[in-house]
């Protein structure tokens, strides 16, 4: 532990600092909010991010000369203004790259680029620090030491590129299939600026880390390391805690001085659970039940800490008596009144029992999942999965029920495994689709679904044979 406390403590100073950037205000790294910029200048905000880039450079400088130097002293014993203005000028750079990247693209390539932008400032924040303790006499690590980052920094920056393409082709998928008005458009719209910011964060720090771990092991080559860390498993323990107790007094701080844009943590709330008791003597219980919870978050958006909803998330527990199945999560409106709930509802096929301790056992979570018995087995299918299962003559009897009843999500879901299992069944509705032909009834009971959409997956599923 000894060893590595160097390199341990230098990685966690600067998670603690992009955490601390996270909490205090949106998560757009730079002295000015990049959405301020186009939107609006908020005067409170520009100067809790001047405070929070001076704690940034102190700590970065301390940590560095301590860990990598051994010394404190170069910053009082030359004139420290040069490399504060570097410094600044540096983040000022970065912040119009990230305005630019901001303002001419979409926020998933904006999400690429800042990340890649922030590992940048750090590697020349990093150097002009070495490059001024050191007298110039700083190096980069040579080609053999350099080998292990420049790998984990294309993994990590590939791994960046994937999440982004995949989320930008599901926000894709959304807009091309839903209207503007759709529930889970609007969710979606809402809620998916907060994920691509948790996004940010991870990815940063876990760029940030290799950056530093870079210049540790440059300046351990050149020889410029003055001591060797001494430090005991106790003393590692309570600087950690220094730090995470620093983080905390440094929040309640803005919280008293300006608490705009700080996060509200709102406790969870139970919509409607299925925690009721009931006595059956049979050893299969054959009902599903759910338990829904909703969690918002949000940011204070005036000294009043009136609201700012910046998530809105839910979470559906299936359960069969007093086994959980599965759960799903799922975007919710920020706007409460609008019941997008997600519950269980009946599907009636000649399948479907009632007994005196349930109303149906063959059921669908909304356009997540279908649940039924077939005998004593239990079933729990995602619809993403419809297509990859095999044959089975209740779920065959749900999928034409839905899709006869007009549910085009249903449609869409069980087309392959129809196409496979009963095309007699399918094949009318895939020729009528492709054709555009939809009945009012269909239409009216999928108005959230562009006719489009549908019409363009029913002429792609005619040319698949």
């Amino acid at each position: 532990m000894k060893k590595y406390y160097s390199k341990i403590s230098g990685c966690i100073l600067l998670v603690a600092l992009e955490i601390l950037m996270f909490l205090w205000t949106p998560y757009y790294k730079g002295f000015i909010c990049t959405t301020y910029i186009v939107e609006h200048i908020n005067a409170g905000d520009i100067i809790f991010r001047l405070v929070y880039y001076a704690i940034y450079f102190l700590s970065v400088y301390t940590m560095f000369s301590y860990y990598c130097f051994g010394k404190f002293y170069s910053f009082f014993m030359r004139s420290p203004v040069g490399l504060i203005l570097s410094f600044a000028s540096v983040r000022l750079m970065a912040d119009v790259a990230n305005y630019i990247i901001y303002y001419f693209f979409n926020d998933y390539v904006f999400t690429f680029a800042a990340c890649i932008i922030e590992v940048v400032f750090l590697f020349f924040t990093l150097w002009l620090i070495s490059d001024f303790i050191s007298d110039g006499k700083f190096r980069f690590c040579p080609i053999k030491g350099t080998i292990p980052f420049f790998i984990a920094t294309f993994v990590i920056v590939a791994l960046l590129a994937i999440y982004c393409t995949f989320q930008y082709n599901g926000f894709a998928y959304i807009v091309e299939k839903y209207t503007v008005v759709a529930n889970v458009r609007v969710a979606y719209t809402e809620n998916i600026g907060f994920i691509l910011e948790v996004s940010r964060l991870i990815f940063i720090c876990a760029l940030n880390i290799i950056c530093f771990l870079y210049f540790y092991f440059s300046v351990e080559k050149c020889g410029l390391i003055k001591s060797k860390s001494n430090v005991g498993f106790a003393k590692i323990i309570t600087r950690l805690w220094a730090v995470l107790f620093l983080t905390g007094i440094l929040y309640v701080v803005k919280y008293i001085a300006y608490p705009i844009d700080l996060y509200e943590i709102i406790p969870s709330s139970i919509i409607s659970s299925s925690d009721t008791t009931y006595s059956n003597t049979n050893e299969t219980v054959k009902d599903f039940r759910t338990d829904t919870c909703v969690t918002p978050l949000s940011r204070f958006s005036s000294y009043e800490h009136d609201e700012k909803r910046v998530l809105n998330l839910g979470s559906v527990t299936v359960k069969n008596g007093k086994d959980r199945i599965k759960t799903f999560t799922y975007f919710m409106p920020f706007d409460e009144d609008s019941n997008y709930y997600c519950e269980l509802v009946p599907v009636e096929t000649e399948y479907t029992e009632s007994t005196e301790y349930l109303e149906c056992n063959v059921q669908r979570l909304e356009n997540f999942g279908l649940f039924f018995f077939d005998g004593d087995q239990r079933y729990a299918i995602k619809t993403e999965n419809i297509k990859s299962q095999s044959e089975n003559k209740v779920l065959t009897a749900m999928l034409e029920t839905l899709i006869s009843d007009g549910e085009w999500n249903y449609f869409e879901y069980g087309c392959d495994y129809l196409k496979k299992y009963d095309s007699d069944f399918i094949k009318p509705y895939i020729e009528r689709y492709a054709n555009g032909n939809f009945t009012e009834d269909e239409i009216n009971e999928n108005r959230e679904i562009n006719t489009e959409y549908m019409t363009n997956f029913a002429q792609k599923m005619l040319e698949i044979k």
